[in-house]
C-alpha cells in the first residue's frame, strides 16, 4: 500500500490489479504517482496481486498443484476481506480509481454506496465472452468476466482505455471514455547505441503466460539457422526450461525492475509476435514502445495497436507471415546502418507520441474532470 497525503488537496482511492512489480499497474498507475503528488492530488494505492503471492504460488506450484490451487484459493478470499475494509473507507476519497480489477458484484455495491465517483481503466481485451475465449485459447481463460466488466463500465464516470479497439467496447457502455496509451518514461530509457557484437541478439521481454508467441516463430529461426545467419535468442523474463524453442542459441535473463534496461540494451533487434485475433488486439504494445524507447529496431506482428505505432520500414518492420518475419530480420541482421536508423526513429516516435511527461497532463486532467475538480 503506497499512501500521499496533505490537507484540503484532491484525494484518490486507487485499487491496482498488482503492485508495482506488474507490468500494467506499473505503467497504468504506479508512473504516474509523482506527477499526482506535483498536481496536489494525494493518494492511496492498495493492489491485489503482489509479487511475493507470485512467487509462493509458483513455489508451491513445481511441488504440488493441488497445494497451489488452495493456496491461490486461500489468498483471494483473504484479499477479498481485505477489500471489503478499504471499501468502507472509500467514501473519504473523491474518486476511486479502479485498474483492470474485476471487483465481486456484493464488493461492487457496496463501493458504489460509499463513492458512487468511479474511474475504470484496463488495457487488455478482458471482457471477451467464455465462448469467444475457447475459440481463441481453446479454454476458458477468464470465467464471468464479461458480465463483471459489463456492469463495472455502465457504473463508471470515466473509462480509460489502452487503445481504440477496446475503447470501441467501452463506449457500447459509458459516455465518457478516453484512450490513454501505455506512456514510456524517456529519462529511464534513454536511447542507447549499442555496437553489435559477434552475433545478433534478436530479443524478447514478457511473462512466462505469453511465450507461446515467441514460439510461434521457431520455424522462423530454424530458416535462419539454415541461412547461417549469426544470432542468438534472449528471452526476458522467463525460465529457459519454459521455452520451447531450439533452433537458436538461448539465453534467458530473470525480470527486475532494476536490471530491466541493461538487460533490454543487450538486444539488437526487438520481437514482437502476436497471433491475429481479439485477444491479441486488445494489446497495448507495451514490449514494443520499451524496445522503441531505447533505440532498437523491431519486428512485430501487424495486429492491434502496433499498426498505430509502426510505419512499416521507418520506425520499425511488420511481418505477417513466416517469410516477412525472415525477410525483415534479414534485413536488419545484415545492415548496421539499417539498425541505426530504424532505430533512431522508433525513438523520435516514442519522444514526440508515447512520452509520459506528455500523457501524464492529460492522465491528471482526466481523473480531475471525473472528479468534479477543476481540470488545468
Amino acid at each position: 500500500m503506497i499512501k500521499a497525503e496533505g490537507k484540503n488537496k484532491l484525494k484518490a482511492l486507487f485499487f491496482t490489479l498488482y503492485d508495482f512489480n506488474g507490468a500494467s499497474s506499473r505503467f497504468r498507475v504506479y508512473q504516474y504517482l509523482p506527477f499526482l503528488r506535483e498536481a496536489g492530488i494525494d493518494y492511496s494505492v492498495y493492489p491485489f496481486y503482489t509479487a511475493n503471492f507470485e512467487r509462493a504460488s509458483a513455489k508451491l506450484g513445481r511441488c504440488s498443484g493441488y497445494l497451489s490451487r488452495i493456496f491461490n484459493k486461500t489468498y483471494l478470499y483473504w484479499k477479498y476481506l481485505v477489500r471489503f475494509f478499504q471499501i468502507l473507507n472509500a467514501g473519504k476519497y473523491d474518486f476511486v480509481f479502479i485498474q483492470k480489477e474485476l471487483i465481486p458484484g456484493p464488493l461492487l455495491n457496496l463501493l458504489i454506496r460509499r463513492n458512487a465517483k468511479l474511474i475504470f481503466d484496463f488495457d487488455d481485451a478482458i471482457y471477451l465472452s467464455e465462448e469467444e475465449q475457447r475459440k481463441i485459447f481453446g479454454r476458458v481463460m477468464l470465467k464471468g468476466t464479461k458480465e463483471k466488466i459489463d456492469r463495472l463500465l455502465s457504473l463508471s464516470r470515466k473509462v480509460i482505455v489502452g487503445n481504440d479497439f477496446i475503447g470501441a467496447y467501452a463506449k457500447r457502455y459509458c459516455a465518457s471514455v478516453v484512450k490513454i496509451p501505455i506512456a514510456i518514461d524517456t529519462y529511464r530509457y534513454p536511447f542507447r547505441w549499442k555496437e553489435p557484437g559477434k552475433d545478433i541478439v534478436l530479443g524478447w521481454i514478457g511473462r512466462e503466460r505469453n511465450v507461446g508467441y515467441l514460439e510461434r516463430l521457431e520455424n522462423v529461426f530454424k530458416k535462419l539457422a539454415e541461412l547461417s545467419v549469426e544470432c542468438q535468442l534472449l528471452v526476458i523474463g522467463v525460465q529457459r526450461k519454459k521455452i520451447n524453442i531450439e533452433s537458436l542459441p538461448l539465453r534467458s535473463l530473470p525480470w527486475s525492475y532494476e536490471t530491466e534496461i541493461e538487460t533490454l540494451s543487450g538486444i539488437d533487434i526487438g520481437l514482437m509476435p502476436l497471433a491475429d485475433d481479439d485477444w491479441s488486439r486488445g494489446k497495448g504494445g507495451c514490449k514494443l514502445l520499451q524496445y522503441m524507447a531505447l533505440g532498437i529496431p523491431t519486428v512485430s506482428s501487424p495486429v492491434g495497436i502496433n499498426a498505430d505505432i509502426i510505419q512499416d520500414g521507418i520506425n520499425g518492420f511488420m511481418a505477417s507471415t513466416a517469410e516477412d518475419w525472415v525477410e525483415k530480420l534479414l534485413l536488419l541482421a545484415r545492415d548496421g546502418g539499417l539498425r541505426g536508423r530504424m532505430g533512431k526513429n522508433a525513438r523520435e516516435t516514442i519522444e514526440k507520441e508515447f512520452s509520459l511527461d506528455r500523457w501524464s497532463r492529460i492522465f491528471i486532467n482526466n481523473i480531475k474532470e471525473a472528479a468534479g475538480a477543476n481540470a488545468g
